[in-house]
């Protein structure tokens, strides 16, 4: 007989919910592109610029099938990260699998699995609170407007994703992290890991050059890259400190253990 690990349960319900953290900005992105030739939009994505931002819409037959499409794909996205970061909070995957059950017969199975009630006084918790809030308020340094020199062109899809929303999606990350954190969730760090991988699928391409709108002035280009060695510091504390605070977390996903045989 086979005993399923009380970590395997738990393993799933993160496994799930960053599949659904990654599936979110994959179908906000798509419901932006099929809203996007539906609306006229004017000005700049920056502090000093959002008076002057104004859209307008084009109706017509197609683009309104379009529009509520594309809007049913955003309403998905948000779903898909808000049941990400209820999972991610959740202390056991009953109360984990109720984020996701407007999926109906879609809906995982995680078994019934409560992470460990006793506190763990891990000191990767404390280092890792104090690496997301540097890497936050550089983000926030990272503002147009603020350190940020270029300007991102609204009318554009490509600068509308990859400007405002992709940041609001990662700073919502990264907050969400800090927060779970705080309040002992374990969830947070894997948050914590999504974080470093946004920071550095983002910079690096974008210090050379290869996203829009242009390559970063040299004053954002140090700003940017003074937080990566933050990033990858983030990754091993994440990971340490989940494995200190999730017991068997190590073991593979759905790996059992044998009961010890009975004494006679």
């Amino acid at each position: 007989m086979v005993i399923p690990s009380p970590a395997s349960g738990t393993l799933r319900q993160y496994k799930i919910a960053s599949l659904l953290l990654l599936l979110a900005p994959l179908s906000g992105a798509f419901g932006l592109w099929l809203i996007f030739p539906a609306l006229r939009i004017t000005g700049n994505a920056c502090l000093s610029c959002s008076p002057t931002i104004a859209f307008a819409t084009v109706t017509s037959a197609s683009l309104a099938v379009q529009i509520v499409t594309g809007a049913m794909f955003l309403l998905v996205s948000v779903l898909f990260f808000v049941s990400s970061l209820g999972m991610f909070g959740s202390k056991d995957t009953v109360r984990a699998q109720r984020w996701i059950r407007w999926l109906g017969r879609l809906r995982p199975s995680m078994g019934s699995h409560r992470l460990n009630e006793t506190p763990v006084n891990s000191i990767y918790r404390i280092y890792a609170r104090m690496i997301l809030l540097v890497i936050l308020v550089e983000a926030i340094l990272l503002i147009p407007g603020i350190g940020e020199d270029r300007q991102y062109a609204l009318n554009q899809f490509s600068t509308l994703f990859l400007g405002p929303v992709w940041y609001l999606y990662a700073m919502a990350v990264g907050v969400s992290s800090f927060i779970l954190i705080s309040f002992r969730r374990p969830g947070g760090y894997i948050l914590g890991i999504a974080v470093s991988i946004i920071s550095l699928g983002t910079v690096l391409p974008d210090v050379l050059g290869l996203l829009p709108p242009s390559a970063p002035t040299l004053r954002t280009t140090i700003l940017a890259l003074s937080g990566l060695p933050l990033a990858l510091l983030l990754v091993y504390v994440s990971w340490r400190a989940f494995h200190s605070e999730v017991p068997g977390a190590a073991a593979l996903p759905g790996e059992g253990r044998k009961p010890r045989p009975e004494s006679r």
